[in-house]
C-alpha cells in the first residue's frame, strides 16, 4: 500500500495580499491491490494553523510564514508556498498621481506617527500651494520638489513609494495599512480645496504651514508663530503659521 496526497488551490506560488481570505483544498489516497480509498477526512493541515479535513481557509498577515503543508497521521505529503503583498491596487480604486504623491511625502516625514499628525502634515503641504502660492509654489508637484521645503523627498523611504514593486513586495502589514490609510487621508485633504477642515485650522484657528521635527520653538516667532509644540500636541512635529508680511 502507498499513500500520496496533493494540494489542489492555491497552486504554488499563487500571489494573495494581506489580510485576503485564501481557500485552501487538497486530497489524500490510500493505493491499495483493490484500489484506491479517499482518506482525504484525514488530512491535516499546518503552518499555519492545525486544521483537519479536505478544505480549510485563512487569511495571511506575514509573508514570511506563507507555506502551507498537509500530512496524514505525520506523514508529509504536499506542501505549497504563496507570496503574500500588500496590493494596494486590489483592495482600493486606483488613486491619481497627486494623491500617490502626496500619501509619498507624509509617509517620508511620519510613517512612525499616528493618523491625526499625517493630516496635519498633510495639510501643512496643501497650505503653501493652496494660500501662498508665490512662496512655496502653485501645485503639488512644485512644493513638494521646491529645494528647502522637504528634505525627506531624498529618503529611501520616499524614493522606494515610487516603485509598485517596492509597495507589494517590502511593505509590512502595518505599514500596508498605514499607506492605505494614508491614501485615503490624501485623498480627503486634495478633496478639501479651502483647506476648511484643517485640524490645525479647527483647532487653533490657524492653518499650518511649517513643521520640525527639532524643536518645540519655532527659529523666528516673528515669522513662523507657533501653533502647536511636539510637548503640547503629543506629535513627533511641531507646528507652526506663516506671517507672509514678516
Amino acid at each position: 500500500m502507498s499513500r500520496t496526497g496533493r494540494i489542489i488551490e492555491p497552486k504554488d506560488g499563487s500571489i494573495f495580499g494581506f489580510g485576503e481570505k485564501i481557500h485552501f483544498r487538497a486530497e489524500a489516497f490510500d493505493k491499495t491491490s483493490e484500489g484506491n480509498i479517499d482518506i482525504s477526512n484525514c488530512i491535516e493541515w499546518r503552518k499555519p494553523c492545525k486544521m483537519k479535513g479536505p478544505v480549510f481557509s485563512t487569511t495571511f498577515n506575514n509573508r514570511e510564514f506563507a507555506k502551507v503543508a498537509i500530512y496524514v497521521n505525520g506523514t508529509n505529503l504536499a506542501t505549497v508556498k504563496i507570496k503574500i503583498i500588500c496590493r494596494v491596487s486590489k483592495r482600493l480604486e486606483t488613486y491619481n498621481s497627486n494623491e500617490s504623491l502626496m500619501a509619498r511625502v507624509i509617509l517620508a516625514e511620519a510613517m512612525s506617527c499616528n493618523s491625526s499628525e499625517r493630516i496635519a502634515i498633510g495639510y501643512v503641504v496643501a497650505n503653501r500651494f493652496r494660500f501662498f502660492p508665490k512662496k512655496f509654489g502653485s501645485d503639488l508637484s512644485t512644493v513638494i520638489y521646491k529645494p528647502g521645503q522637504f528634505t525627506s523627498i531624498k529618503s529611501d523611504l520616499f524614493i522606494n513609494l515610487g516603485s509598485s514593486e517596492y509597495i507589494a513586495d517590502k511593505l509590512t502589514y502595518k505599514e500596508c495599512q498605514i499607506y492605505i490609510e494614508t491614501l485615503m487621508i490624501s485623498r480627503k485633504i486634495l478633496e478639501d480645496k479651502n483647506s476648511d477642515k484643517d485640524p490645525l485650522l479647527i483647532k487653533t484657528r490657524q492653518h499650518g504651514f511649517f513643521f520640525n521635527k527639532a524643536s518645540n520653538s519655532p527659529p523666528d516667532l516673528k515669522r513662523s508663530p507657533l501653533i502647536l509644540s511636539k510637548v503640547k500636541s503629543g506629535f513627533m512635529h511641531s507646528f507652526y503659521g506663516y506671517n507672509p508680511n514678516a
